[in-house]
């Protein structure tokens, strides 16, 4: 049993770590498209189109919000009050029949 609860743990460590690589593999592709899409936005500018320069600008701005804030939720993990505390279930489970057994008076 405990080792397949450990294995449990494991696999979901790893599950979330994946998540949180793959967040932020997508996070930083699209930084790319955003900076040459920023660049067009200021051609635009230069060139006069002023309009479609703040539209793109806008768009780029926001988008790169998201994607910060994105990248924020990946690197944060659920904080519990059982967070960093380690225990072995065995040991749990030993020291608690030894309670059980004292108080009932039932000797090994």
């Amino acid at each position: 049993m405990v080792r397949q609860v450990n294995e449990l743990l494991e696999a979901q460590e790893a599950s979330i770590a994946f998540a949180r690589e793959r967040a932020a593999d997508l996070a930083h592709g699209l930084k790319t498209p955003l900076a040459i899409i920023s660049a067009t936005s200021e051609r635009l500018r230069q060139g006069g189109d002023q309009a479609n320069a703040d539209l793109l600008q806008m768009l780029t701005d926001q988008m790169n919000a998201r994607i910060d804030y994105q990248l924020r939720i990946a690197r944060l993990r659920l904080r519990t009050g059982a967070q960093g505390v380690k225990s072995s279930i065995n040991d749990t489970i030993l020291r608690s029949v030894a309670v059980l057994r004292k108080s009932t008076g039932v000797r090994r």
